[in-house]
């Protein structure tokens, strides 16, 4: 099992631009950074060298990736050279690639400006509408095939195969 806790140093290390912040790690599979505003959770997968990372509003959850993907669609590429990794140090360089998007993305939620929200909610909501059309579909499918192997490219593919 993955304890975040041994990752702590790395988080912190990775989110040196936050000037003050609490970290909770009371939980076994996360590890939750607390700010005035908001909260930032790195949520760890039990027994896989895999993460996700999201902003905590009202206790509701934002993925950054998706509020990356707001503004840059091809944000998914930035992870392909962890795929060399496996274990901690494979979490360790994801932590480092999320480090760099919360710093480059997220600077203005974590500062109380969640304008963000209505955008994020229409590209979710499309985001959705394109998935459920995907699982419709054979696998063996050439866009389908893209969307399994977390090629990004299958979204326009989608779109320009309904024109």
């Amino acid at each position: 099992m993955i304890k975040p806790e041994i990752f702590r140093k790395d988080i912190e290390n990775s989110l040196e631009f936050i000037p003050t912040f609490e970290v909770d790690t009371a939980d076994t599979s996360r590890l939750d950074i607390q700010l005035e505003p908001c909260t930032i959770r790195y949520q760890f997968e039990r027994y896989e060298d895999q993460m996700d990372v999201f902003i905590l509003i009202d206790k509701k959850k934002y993925g950054v990736g998706q509020i990356v993907e707001c503004e840059d669609p091809k944000y998914v590429y930035q992870f392909l050279p962890t795929r060399r990794y496996k274990g901690a140090k494979k979490l360790r360089a994801q932590i480092e690639v999320w480090g760099k998007f919360i710093e480059k993305h997220c600077q203005p939620i974590l500062q109380g400006d969640f304008s963000f929200i209505e955008a994020y909610e229409a590209k979710k909501q499309e985001n959705d509408l394109l998935v459920q059309e995907i699982l419709k579909m054979s696998r063996s499918n050439p866009i389908a095939k893209k969307f399994w192997s977390g090629n990004p490219e299958w979204k326009r593919d989608l779109k320009r195969s309904k024109k």
